[in-house]
């Protein structure tokens, strides 16, 4: 727990956005820096009312010392009005068509700053707007009229401001709660994770509702924000909502109560029709389409889009959701659900896996209560049209697949790499309820998709400065495999058919004996390769890590081989997706790349390739 909360605390140091609300506590320095504010003088005001601005009172408009009056036309200002300059020099957004300036708006307890643009404005209430930021036909309201109210989640109202949808609890991994995870800016995946678990909900969740309590009085603001170059077009609404630097609102419906923070490396995105209530999105987010996200917490490069819904969520790094709904979910990085589905209290947080068009993993509510879950293992594969039905614990069955159509019992699977697909034939003495396991399917038959994701983890993580473990074969799989393989070889009577309670870990399905043999085989090779691995990357330690019966050259000859030979299986599953559809479809030759052209083979071959090299080199055997 004391790392925990030091991790935490270094948050009040090292957090860009608690910087910035800090200097927000006085926005007149923060926006107008040196400049020192001043009110108009009478010929000022001439100037204002000739180009048709009106003021409830010309008085309490303040201006820097260098104001210009000539880009402030048909204005409606009332209560009080910080304003900045408002010229070339001043800078305006880089992409903004219309130069800065206040234009037919109504401007109502705001603070303007340097280089910024209003134009065509109906209202904006209780806002600083930041130099050089843009806001052009939209509607946005920073006082919260609601603070004396009690909050719906059952916390203590907020008297002097709005703290943007930070501090809030929600139910990420079961829809009625005890999975509860803290919406804040600067939350991680680390937090996020552990605060979940229940093993560590006693004192740590004290400590983090005490850490909380501190950061949400320093993020609590009188008034909204928009930060330096952000934009804001056509918005219908935007409320009590903190949109920090390097944000584009195109056409958002509604934005409610939310952070959203962009930086230089990283901007936001926020497309038409977008609905975002008490959300919180991080540096590179992107929502388009319609998209609707309510108390939720979208990270670094994750995308939401196409009238997705996410509700009371956590979505990782790099993780794409459209067309479909997540709700109750804690989803870590790389998750994919490009389609219609439905993804409900799942605790994902390996996360790397998809869930495909009509997948319906949210078998949740029983005939008393939505308490049902599932934890999902690191990569897996939600089939076409499936349904899973809870409560389900795959978290040791990692790049596991569950074939098209499906229906999947409540159960706890332990074997790596299966399959789970419907059984040819009805099987004499079996539930026709159970389904056909595979284990190590995925190695032997579809290596080429786990080697797939290998290399797009690697290649596509946009998150700047940040690095994730793509390798499928981490410790815990390693340890898993074995574990598997041990299982299928502890059978003490061979059957031709084995059922839940013959072999452990099988969760509620049947193993065929054949596929039992050939799982074990599978498993060994890889769980050896790994071996040979790790003892040919330990450098100067490499002589003493070899068994006493082996030669060093004997332990690079074998690791070689078994290289070449899992290239060919990588190769041999494109190549057997490719002769499948060359047999159907008349031109397929002519319009697919053979599986030697395909840009994953040839990045393994020479992967694989300089893996060998090395070793040759390094252990002198080349």
């Amino acid at each position: 727990m004391v790392v925990a909360m030091a991790h935490l605390n270094r948050i009040f140091d090292e957090s860009p956005f608690l910087a910035i609300c800090r200097g927000l506590k006085n926005p007149e320095d923060f926006v107008f820096g040196e400049k020192k504010l001043r009110p108009l003088t009478n010929t000022e005001i001439g100037l204002l009312v000739s180009q048709n601005n009106y003021a409830q009172d010309w008085s309490n408009i303040r201006v820097v010392e260098d104001f210009l009056t000539q880009r402030i036309v048909g204005c409606h200002f009332l209560g009080l009005c910080r304003l900045g300059r408002f010229a070339d020099d001043a800078g305006t957004h880089p992409d903004s068509e219309i130069p800065s300036g206040l234009y037919n708006s109504t401007l109502l307890d705001v603070v303007v700053g340097d280089g910024a643009l209003i134009h065509r404005c109906e209202l904006v209430s209780h806002y600083i707007i930041d130099q050089r930021s843009a806001v052009c036909g939209s509607w946005l309201s920073g006082k919260n009229l609601s603070n004396n109210r009690p909050r719906g989640d059952g916390g203590t109202p907020f008297s002097r401001g709005t703290p943007f949808g930070n501090g809030v609890w929600i139910n990420a991994g079961i829809e009625t709660g005890g999975r509860a995870v803290p919406l804040y800016v600067d939350l991680d995946s680390f937090v996020s994770e552990k605060s979940a678990r229940s093993t560590d909900a006693g004192d740590y969740r004290r400590e983090l509702e005490r850490f909380l309590a501190v950061y949400t009085g320093t993020v609590t603001l009188p008034m909204g924000y928009l930060g330096k170059k952000s934009r804001i077009r056509g918005a219908l609404s935007i409320k009590d909502s903190f949109i920090g630097p390097d944000v584009l609102v195109e056409g958002a419906a509604r934005i409610a109560d939310c952070s959203i923070i962009g930086n230089e490396k990283s901007p936001v995105f926020i497309g038409a029709g977008c609905i975002l209530d008490g959300a919180i999105l991080r540096p590179g987010s992107h929502l388009d389409s319609q998209a609707i996200v309510s108390r939720s917490f979208i990270a670094e490069t994750a995308r939401v889009g196409k009238q997705a819904k996410v509700n009371e969520s956590y979505i990782g790094p790099n993780s794409v959701i459209e067309e479909g709904e997540v709700t109750a979910c804690f989803v870590g990085p790389f998750v994919a659900a490009h389609h219609q589905s439905l993804l409900i209290a799942a605790f994902w947080p390996r996360g790397r896996g998809n869930v495909s068009s009509g997948a319906n993993v949210g078998s949740n509510h029983s005939s008393r209560s939505p308490d049902g879950e599932i934890w999902p293992g690191e990569g897996m594969f939600f089939g076409l049209g499936c349904n899973i039905k809870y409560p389900a614990d795959y978290s040791s069955s990692p790049y596991t697949i569950i074939a098209t159509g499906v229906t999947t019992l409540p159960q706890k699977l332990e074997f790596p790499f299966s399959l789970i697909l419907q059984p040819d034939e009805p099987q004499v003495g079996v539930s026709p309820a159970f389904n056909r396991l595979i284990p190590a399917w995925v190695l032997s038959d579809n290596l080429y998709a786990v080697r797939r994701n290998e290399v797009k983890f690697a290649t596509r993580n946009r998150v700047p400065d940040t690095v994730f473990d793509s390798d499928p074969f981490g410790p815990e799989t390693l340890e898993g495999m074995k574990k598997a393989a041990a299982a299928l070889e502890g059978v003490k009577v061979s059957k031709s058919i084995y059922l839940p309670g013959d072999i452990p870990g099988m969760g509620k399905n049947f193993l065929l004996e054949k596929d039992r043999l050939r799982s074990i085989e599978i498993y060994d090779f890889f769980i050896r390769l790994a071996e040979l691995k790790a003892i040919l990357a330990s450098g100067h330690d490499l002589r003493r890590r070899i068994p006493h019966d082996e030669s060093l050259h004997e332990v690079v000859q074998e690791y070689s081989v078994m290289l070449e030979k899992c290239f060919v299986m990588i190769r041999d599953s494109r190549l057997k997706d490719h002769s499948r559809g060359a047999k159907i479809i008349p031109d397929y030759r002519e319009t697919h790349r053979p599986p030697d052209e395909d840009a994953i083979i040839q990045e393994t071959r020479k992967a694989f390739d300089r893996e060998i090299h090395r070793v040759r080199k390094e252990t002198g055997l080349a």
